[in-house]
């Protein structure tokens, strides 16, 4: 297989398979989407090599991806709202992706807590709603989850910015005009 920094990620996809983990069929699914190994499903395998050295196979990732998460591995739901999210290998769908994100924020799921915040201040699938998205960022900051920890505080930060300069501006207005 290639060998890639001395890691052959060919045959650490064949074990990730053989070992029947969740967390290991998640990151099966990772290296399907990226591009990382062959599929065996994919005729020819011709791919530019611009960022991976295989074509991605999206259906193959979706599948390791969903089989990870319903067997409850919250990280692989993760993975299916940003492929939603982002259209990589499916029709892009907000809808899908922002309830996969709620049911993972619901959990306590860092990650899935930034995505609700971000589709809330954005109105991705929903209608915008800063207030709301604030919170999330707020429970984010709070998740314990390092990855993803920092960014939420930043981002629950410029939100809060946003709406602390919104009511300003409403109560210049109110002075101005009166009761509006």
């Amino acid at each position: 297989g290639r060998v890639e920094g001395g890691v052959d990620f060919v045959e650490a996809g064949r074990l990730f398979g053989l070992s029947g983990r969740m967390e290991a069929i998640k990151h099966l699914g990772i290296m399907y989407e990226y591009g990382l190994i062959p599929s065996e499903d994919m005729e020819g395998d011709e791919w530019d090599g611009y960022s991976s050295p295989h074509k991605p196979d999206y259906a193959k990732a979706r599948e390791m991806y969903s089989s990870a998460w319903e067997s409850g591995l919250d990280d692989a739901g993760y993975f299916l709202g940003l492929m939603w999210a982002y259209g990589r290998g499916v029709e892009q769908d907000f809808t899908r992706a922002l309830e996969m994100f709620r049911q993972l924020a619901m959990k306590g799921h860092g990650q899935g807590q930034r995505y609700l915040a971000i589709f809330l201040v954005n109105g991705h699938g929903c209608p915008v709603d800063y207030e709301r998205g604030r919170q999330w960022f707020k429970a984010c900051e709070r998740s314990g989850d390092y990855r993803v920890e920092e960014l939420c505080r930043v981002e629950g930060e410029q939100i809060e910015e946003l709406l602390e300069k919104a009511r300003e501006k409403e109560q210049e207005l109110q002075q101005m005009y009166g009761e509006l």
